[in-house]
């Protein structure tokens, strides 16, 4: 005869196999998820605009895995050599900036500090006027080179970007309207909100080297106006609508600004976009320049009619009619 159904001999088998069944079954489950949640973890470490998106998501994570939610901020350091008007003494006065990531500032600005007090024994702003000249390779101004070559390799260390608006000596005044962005400016800051929405970077703040009162209100003006005002300014996403204006004198990153524009003004100015170097100064300017240009980027910007254009990161204004990028001798590097 067949045992009964409550016998140990049915009830045991069954037993040992649901629970074997179970275990298996929350054992995978555990593994599934553990690699769904991994998985969702660098997905979102790896795209950091979504890291600033308050959602339940985000939140969720950060107090499971107690993530600190960086805010990945771009700041970028803006500074001119020259001024477009007839009646200063550049030929190619220009407008640049330097783009940082936050988490760089002070390891760079620790090595500005050991540079500055190894060589000159004290904290002083130097201008770019006094050490990118001629005097520092002919008169063997040692001090002064090695300082710009040393504030060049620092820079060029980390992984920052350089964008620059190189323009011509105007043969009359430039008349900008009142509360009217001067254009090197938008152009500088399209190059940024490209660069930024490229690297899926967060909000640039940009940081001027202050002029004086009026002239900086006038700026500060102008930019918020660009931006909420012009369709080109509303379609930024990257530019934080407050800009800062500091002193040069204490803020080392604007210093770097100043001496990068004054070496691409020189270089413009000696016209070695045309020839080669024949000087000392020329070659030494030569090869601070090229440290600068290996980082900045192009932009392929399309217009209206679909075609693809190519906009330079070290723009002059004289070839600001966009030209097709397949034509080889207008999309030479500048």
């Amino acid at each position: 005869p067949l045992p009964p159904l409550n016998s140990p001999c049915i009830l045991l088998p069954f037993s040992l196999l649901f629970c074997v069944k179970a275990e298996l079954f929350f054992f995978l489950f555990f593994i599934f998820m553990a690699i769904f949640a991994v998985s969702f973890f660098v997905f979102l470490l790896s795209n950091p605009f979504l890291l600033k998106q308050e959602s339940y998501a985000t939140v969720i994570l950060s107090g499971l895995f107690q993530i600190r939610r960086e805010v990945f901020q771009v700041l970028v350091f803006i500074d001119e050599s020259g001024y477009p008007r007839p009646t200063d003494s550049t030929i190619n006065p220009v407008l640049l900036g330097i783009c940082m990531h936050e988490l760089d500032i002070k390891p760079i600005t620790n090595q500005i500090y050991k540079l500055k007090d190894s060589l000159y024994g004290k904290q002083d702003e130097i201008k770019s006027t006094k050490l990118v000249r001629e005097a520092t390779i002919t008169k063997n101004r040692t001090i002064n080179k090695a300082y710009t070559e040393g504030m060049i390799n620092i820079a060029t260390s980390y992984d920052t970007a350089v964008f620059a608006v190189i323009m011509d000596k105007p043969q009359r005044q430039v008349v900008v309207p009142e509360q009217h962005l001067p254009r090197q400016y938008y152009l500088l800051l399209k190059k940024v909100e490209f660069y930024c929405r490229r690297h899926h970077q967060g909000k640039a703040m940009m940081i001027f080297d202050e002029i004086h009162e009026e002239a900086d209100r006038k700026i500060a003006e102008a930019l918020t106006g660009f931006l909420f005002k012009t369709d080109l300014g509303r379609s930024f996403d990257h530019i934080l609508e407050m800009p800062l204006f500091v002193s040069s004198a204490v803020t080392p990153s604007v210093q770097l600004a100043d001496i990068f524009a004054g070496i691409t003004r020189h270089y413009y100015e000696q016209n070695l976009v045309s020839h080669s170097p024949e000087t000392e100064f020329q070659k030494w300017l030569k090869t601070l320049y090229d440290k600068l240009h290996s980082h900045t980027e192009n932009n392929i910007v399309k217009s209206l009619d679909g075609q693809e254009y190519m906009e330079y990161g070290f723009q002059h204004t004289r070839f600001l009619d966009y030209h097709s990028k397949e034509n080889s001798i207008l999309t030479k590097s500048e």
